[in-house]
C-alpha cells in the first residue's frame, strides 16, 4: 500500500483490489488523499500521522477486509473496519466514490462510532 506511483496530474497513488461485493473491485488512493485526512481529521489519529505505513496499512486492510460496509446514497461506499481503531476505540471509517464501473476513489478517511439506523449492503461473518 506505501509504494506509491505516479497518478493523474502527478499526485501519486495506489491501486487496493477489493473483492468484497461486486460493486467495488478497485479502489485509487491518492497521496493527497492522504495528506486531506492528515489535515482534515489528524486529532482522531492520536499519535498516528495519516501517511505513515501503519496507517496506509490499515486503510488498505479496511478495503480488503472490512467489518461491514454501508451504503449512504447511490454510488458511494463507507468500508468500516472495527478491528483497526484509534485510541478512543472508534473504528476506521474509509467512504469511497464510484467513479466508472466498479472502480471508486478514496474520498477521506477518519475514526469515527456512528449511531442511528445505517444501510449496511455487506457485514463480515465470523
Amino acid at each position: 500500500m506505501t509504494d506509491f506511483g505516479p497518478g493523474d496530474d502527478d499526485d501519486p497513488h495506489v491501486v487496493i483490489q477489493s473483492s468484497t461485493i461486486p460493486a467495488i473491485t478497485l479502489v485509487r488512493v491518492y497521496a493527497s488523499t492522504l495528506e486531506h485526512a492528515r489535515e482534515r481529521h489528524g486529532h482522531e489519529f492520536g499519535q498516528i500521522i495519516a501517511g505513515l505505513p501503519v496507517m496506509s496499512e490499515a486503510l488498505a486492510a479496511a478495503y480488503t477486509n472490512p467489518t461491514h460496509i454501508e451504503n449512504p446514497r447511490p454510488g458511494a461506499y463507507v468500508f468500516v473496519d472495527a478491528s483497526s481503531t484509534n485510541y478512543a476505540g472508534d473504528p476506521l471509517r474509509a467512504p469511497v466514490k464510484l467513479i466508472s464501473g466498479t472502480s471508486a476513489l478514496a474520498k477521506t478517511f477518519y475514526f469515527a462510532s456512528t449511531t442511528g439506523e445505517r444501510n449496511i449492503v455487506w457485514r463480515r461473518t465470523s
